[in-house]
């Protein structure tokens, strides 16, 4: 048998679907040397020809619970499969719906048992445990920047939250005559809250 006779019957294989990983192989190397033939174009032409003449045949009825059996994952893995994707949703809710400042880490700082001052890269919480002062008196907030004290005004809300930290920013609680300290230092700090 010629090589050419050889690379004509490997080509028909080929155009059938009919060779075998070894002849499959000697056919690529026929290719990778560009072995051509005007016959292989007669032959791309027959194929196509012989599918178009094929009868449409309408599958078994049985086929498509068959395919649709295979590709089903067992229900133990379907079970599985639906309790991953309900977690996965339930923690991307979870993380969408939780307030910032409980998906950072802060550092947390008591003040003398009023309550603590949560320090967050950019901002601190300071959280009131004790909201009611001596009659005739209220607690007032301050931040101390620079080594001097800024009022935050009287406390009446238990949260507050102070926004644009910079470094070396302390917080502290004076026990003020009611009203506050009226535009004056603090008179009697109770509290201070800086990161170490």
């Amino acid at each position: 048998m010629s090589e050419r006779e050889r690379f004509l019957e490997l080509y028909a294989g080929h155009a059938l679907g009919a060779l075998d990983a070894a002849e499959q192989s000697e056919l690529d190397t026929f290719l990778a040397r560009d072995f051509v033939d005007p016959e292989t174009q007669e032959l791309d032409e027959a194929v196509l020809l012989l599918a178009m003449t094929a009868p449409v045949a309408a599958p078994p009825p049985e086929l498509r619970t068959r395919v649709l059996q295979a590709t089903r994952p067992p229900r133990r893995r379907r079970l599985l499969l639906i309790a991953l994707a309900t977690t996965a949703a339930a923690a991307a809710l979870f993380l969408f719906l939780t307030p910032r400042d409980e998906q950072e880490r802060g550092i947390d700082i008591p003040l003398a048992g009023l309550g603590h001052v949560t320090f967050y890269a950019s901002r601190a919480v300071v959280t009131f445990d004790k909201l009611q002062p001596p009659p005739g008196r209220d607690y007032e907030l301050w931040r101390i920047r620079n080594g001097k004290p800024i009022s935050l005004g009287i406390v009446k809300e238990r949260e507050i939250t102070v926004k644009q930290l910079t470094d070396g920013d302390a917080f502290a609680v004076s026990l003020e005559p009611q009203g506050g300290a009226k535009g004056g230092p603090p008179t009697k700090v109770l509290a201070v809250a800086k990161l170490p």
